[in-house]
């Protein structure tokens, strides 16, 4: 078998390797934004399970804060993906459940955020991998 060879110029060549490297990025980043946007989907989930709410309340009047979790991304630069996982319905009522707070009538903590946090994050590194 004959091998056959192509000059180029190192221009050319810098030009081609920037090239094919160019389109790996646009690969490798369009990859991890869709693995961001699952695991904060997944996340949004986990909390939505996994919040409290009162359950002395009829109807669904306890479970606003439990079916709030939302989740929005923001792209700055199309190299920055900022994905948030917020409480739409009760903002507020974040800290005060997941650390707790004293007071005239003080309340135990509900931890549910950062257990939920530190599960998306082992997933998305693992997904990184």
């Amino acid at each position: 078998m004959q091998s056959s060879s192509i000059k180029c110029s190192p221009t050319e060549l810098a030009g081609a390797v920037k090239k094919m490297l160019d389109e790996h990025i646009v690969l490798v980043t369009d990859e991890m934004f869709a693995d961001v946007i699952d695991v904060g989907n997944e996340t949004v989930e986990e909390l939505k399970k996994t919040s409290p709410y009162e359950r002395h309340t009829k109807g669904t009047r306890g479970r606003h804060y439990r079916n709030g979790w939302k989740a929005k991304a923001d792209i700055s630069d199309g190299m920055h993906l900022v994905y948030t996982v917020y409480n739409s319905a009760k903002p507020g009522l974040t800290h005060l459940l997941e650390h707790g707070h004293g007071g005239k009538h003080p309340a135990r903590a509900y931890p549910h955020i950062g257990p939920a946090f530190n599960r998306a994050k082992a997933k998305l590194e693992a997904r990184m991998r």
